[in-house]
């Protein structure tokens, strides 16, 4: 019975055309129709037993705004959402684009792309650098800085001048500097040569004139700054031996190209050997020193008939000695021709301290010869012996000699000798070599130009300068000495020089006029 009547309720609930009513649904599953599920659906929430306090009023459609799942009589209060696409519980809904189904800000500026030619989603534009919004108008170079701050709108070259030629320059990015003969600011010297180290050329022979043996010119002779041709014979006096520039000799006589002493004669005069052999004699010649004819007395060297040489010895008993051969130890004074010579010792060698000052006889610089003793004082132009002693040139620098008066056995004392080439060479290996020797041998003082020496080895040489045909030259300068050596017609020398510390090694003709050392034997 109470089927029937839950059943005829639902029957009741419908109207003539079948239509859902909206105070109360019968329609338990929503499915638009009224059917047995729907009563067995009624039935399973109300039970065979009904009355009102079982009915929940509310929305009971699930798909309405105001669905209440507690309600189990619909009263109509249901509505239903339309989406935007006018679908009523339609799925489809705006974007953030404004769009209805839309995809949403999926595009690289949200709603859209970037905008063409533009850079950014705000329209900016990529400037001359390639930034996006940048100021900058222009980079001609491509170089990333603006024209308009850059500092070298191109390239700098190799010298770092904006768009400049490069390293075109003699030296590179400048030319030579004024004054200067290469790159490197070195000066031409006194010969021409860059960076050289020559100071001066006065002669302009293109040699330095620390180590020309001629600073001036050689005549047509051959000598520094002669005077020429200037003898008898042209460049020299007529040769040893000859009479004229031709060659004759004199005969016995004298007589220049002569024929000599007659036959039968025993002389120019007419004369005839005696009974002694003596030309034109009487006979006295063969007397010995008692006037003995062809006696055997004879005059001893110190001047006595028959005597035994006593009477004129030195203390060393040598005749007419000057004690020399007393002289001992090296370093000690040796005496000859009445004066005091200091010596010194070079590593073997004993030498003069000084120059030797033997004179026995003086010519002026305009008398010379390559074959007699000659002998000069520097400076002095006469031929007093007394003046030319009395001299300051004397005293200092000795005397001048050529060739031949160095080789006369009066200049040095007995057991003493002027030195070999050889033996000047080994003074100077002594001396670290003769090139620069010279520095050790020069004196403390007297030279000019800065030239003074240490005088280290004691040599003491000063700057006596030379003698030749036509004056006296270089005192000051330069310091010369003959050797005992020959080469050829010429003899060996040693040079020492203000301009340098070389020893010089040359040969010169022997009518020159140089300083003289002794040493010992």
């Amino acid at each position: 019975m109470k089927y029937f009547i839950t059943f005829l309720l639902a029957a009741l609930s419908l109207n003539v055309v079948g239509q859902i009513n909206p105070n109360y649904n019968p329609d338990y599953d929503a499915d638009g129709f009224i059917s047995v599920n729907d009563v067995l659906g009624v039935l399973s929430t109300f039970g065979d037993t009904w009355d009102s306090g079982d009915v929940i009023v509310g929305c009971t459609y699930p798909a309405a705004v105001e669905y209440n799942s507690s309600a189990n009589v619909d009263d109509g209060s249901c509505t239903f959402p339309v989406d935007c696409s006018g679908v009523i519980n339609g799925t489809s809904v705006v974007d953030e684009c404004g769009v209805c189904g839309g995809a949403g800000s999926v595009y690289e500026c949200g709603c859209n792309d970037i905008a063409e030619g533009a850079c950014d989603c705000a329209g900016n534009q990529l400037d001359a650098l390639g930034i996006c919004g940048g100021e900058c108008s222009y980079d001609l170079d491509g170089d990333m800085i603006c024209d308009d701050i850059d500092d070298c709108v191109g390239s700098y070259d190799d010298c770092g001048l904006c768009n400049g030629p490069g390293a075109i320059f003699s030296c590179g990015c400048s030319t030579i500097p004024v004054g200067a003969c290469d790159c490197d600011g070195n000066q031409l010297d006194a010969l021409g040569i860059c960076g050289g180290e020559c100071s001066y050329d006065l002669d302009g022979d293109m040699i330095c004139d620390d180590v020309d043996d001629c600073v001036g010119s050689y005549d047509d002779c051959g000598i520094c700054n002669g005077p020429g041709s200037i003898f008898s014979c042209g460049c020299s006096t007529i040769p040893v031996g000859d009479c004229d520039c031709d060659g004759n000799q004199l005969d016995e006589c004298g007589v220049c190209g002569g024929s000599g002493i007659a036959e039968g004669d025993c002389d120019c005069e007419g004369n005839v050997l005696d009974e002694c052999g003596v030309c034109g004699g009487d006979n006295s010649s063969c007397a010995d020193c008692a006037g003995v004819a062809n006696g055997t007395s004879v005059v001893d060297e110190c001047g006595v008939c028959g005597g035994d040489n006593s009477t004129c010895s030195d203390e060393c008993g040598v005749p007419y000695g000057d004690n020399s051969t007393c002289f001992t130890n090296c370093g000690d004074d040796i005496a000859h021709d009445g004066y005091d010579y200091s010596t010194v010792q070079i590593g073997e060698q004993c030498w003069f301290a000084e120059n030797c000052r033997y004179l026995p006889m003086v010519v002026p610089s305009i008398d010379g010869n390559e074959s007699y003793p000659y002998y000069y004082v520097y400076g002095y132009q006469g031929t007093d012996l007394v003046e030319a002693k009395a001299t300051e040139n004397y005293e200092t620098y000795g005397v001048l000699y050529n060739w031949p008066a160095v080789m006369t056995e009066a200049i040095c004392p007995s057991g003493w000798h002027i030195p070999s080439d050889g033996e000047f060479t080994e003074l100077t290996d002594f001396l670290g070599g003769g090139s620069v020797a010279g520095y050790a041998m020069r004196s403390t003082s007297g030279w000019n130009d800065n030239g003074n020496g240490s005088n280290s080895s004691g040599f003491n040489g000063h700057p006596g300068g030379y003698r030749y045909s036509g004056g006296f030259s270089n005192d000051g300068y330069g310091g010369y000495w003959w050797s005992a050596s020959e080469s050829g017609s010429y003899s060996w020398r040693r040079g020492l020089s203000s301009g340098g510390d070389n020893v010089s090694r040359l040969y010169n003709p022997r009518d020159i006029g140089f300083s003289a050392r002794c040493v010992r034997d």
